[in-house]
């Protein structure tokens, strides 16, 4: 190994660089040194991706979650359920190539038990990914309504910051407004839109197109309205709501004005952007929306990629389905287990392909 120091003019390391180059030398690819690590036996597969996760966190939560899957906390428990899983997948085929020394009613009890007791397990571990999932990619949230339902001061409130103009008058918002905000750790991409309305506007037309575009593509879609807004106005917003993909989370603003005529549903948040009230209540509602279940801070929560997540899942798909198979099948019951183990395999790197290997450290900075 070779160290070189020089001054912090860009011009002198570039010509340094350059120099290496022509004697033989070449630049380090995107995640190089980490990926050399993970292929020599240094770090876990779900280790060196959390090294980039670190560098990438957005909240001292994530941070701590990234730092946990480094130290190799999500690789040793998928490790021990894939152990066991080989153990259950090894008992099942002795017990089909010799069926005289295994009676098929106790291996199956075994099995059942066995394969259920994983299934928690695999939950267990899988509602820790999706937590951490939450931490590292963010919620992405769109504000839609009528005009002058209060979407921008809602965005202003949720913020903590005077981003969008509010004025009386309807219409004001033309663009997507866009901000950050954390609750508990967990990233927020809040997004302000054009109110929905028939308008002759050309340049309105076009902001309600795009927050129609924004609200298809959300995690949480937050729907405001107030008193003023009519039930033809709802019903035709929940039958473009039903299209969606996205969890709703529906608000009646501006509860500070009538408060004797002020009507909210079980389903509704009130809330009053120019007072604050029901704020509170309403960042709770966000976190449940996006899938964060409050009053679990005692499980273990780690940085975990989407492919993590689908991986558990398809694992946890395989298990439930050989749980529930016929008996008298136990060649359904050993295909089953392969598949969950086959994804379990993915997360630790055993059966990753190469193709999706160079991806996966591309995302990386180079001299990483």
């Amino acid at each position: 190994m070779v160290e070189f120091q020089g001054h912090g003019s860009p011009v002198i390391l570039a010509s340094m660089l350059d120099r290496c180059v022509q004697l033989g030398a070449r630049l380090a690819e995107p995640g190089e040194f980490t990926k050399r690590a993970f292929l020599n036996g240094k770090l876990a597969l779900s280790a060196a991706e959390a090294v980039a996760d670190i560098i990438e966190a957005s909240s001292m939560e994530a941070a701590r979650a990234a730092v946990r899957a480094l130290r190799g906390e999500l690789n040793l428990q998928v490790k021990h359920i894939d152990r066991r899983l080989l153990d259950l997948r090894a008992l099942l085929e002795t017990a089909l190539d010799f069926p005289d020394d295994y009676p098929d009613v106790a291996v199956g009890e075994r099995l059942r038990r066995d394969i259920v007791d994983l299934t928690v397990e695999v939950r267990r571990v899988l509602g820790g990914a999706q937590r951490g999932r939450l931490l590292r990619d963010g919620v992405s949230v769109v504000l839609l309504g009528s005009v002058n339902v209060g979407k921008s001061s809602l965005f202003n409130c949720l913020t903590g910051g005077e981003i969008a103009i509010v004025t009386d008058t309807p219409g004001t918002t033309r663009d997507i407004l866009r901000a950050e905000f954390c609750i508990e750790g967990v990233l927020f991409r809040l997004l302000d839109t054009a109110g929905v309305r028939e308008s002759s506007d050309r340049v309105e037309q076009i902001g309600i197109q795009r927050a129609r575009a924004a609200a298809c593509s959300a995690d949480v879609v937050v729907l405001v309205s107030d008193n003023e807004c009519g039930a033809e106005d709802s019903e035709r917003y929940d039958l473009a709501w039903n299209t969606m993909n996205a969890a709703i989370v529906r608000v009646r603003n501006k509860s500070d004005l009538r408060q004797a005529e002020f009507v909210c549903d079980g389903d509704e948040v009130a809330v009053s952007a120019l007072t604050g009230y029901g704020i509170a209540n309403l960042r709770v509602r966000l976190l449940e929306a996006a899938g964060w279940r409050l009053g679990d801070g005692g499980d273990v929560v780690f940085a975990a990629q989407a492919r993590h997540v689908v991986s558990l899942e398809r694992a946890l798909m395989c298990l439930v389905a050989g749980a529930d198979a016929d008996p008298g099948s136990p060649e359904l019951v050993a295909d089953e287990l392969r598949q969950a183990h086959d994804a379990l395999g993915e997360i630790l790197g055993r059966t990753l392909p190469d193709d999706l290997l160079g991806e996966i450290f591309a995302r990386f900075c180079i001299g990483k």
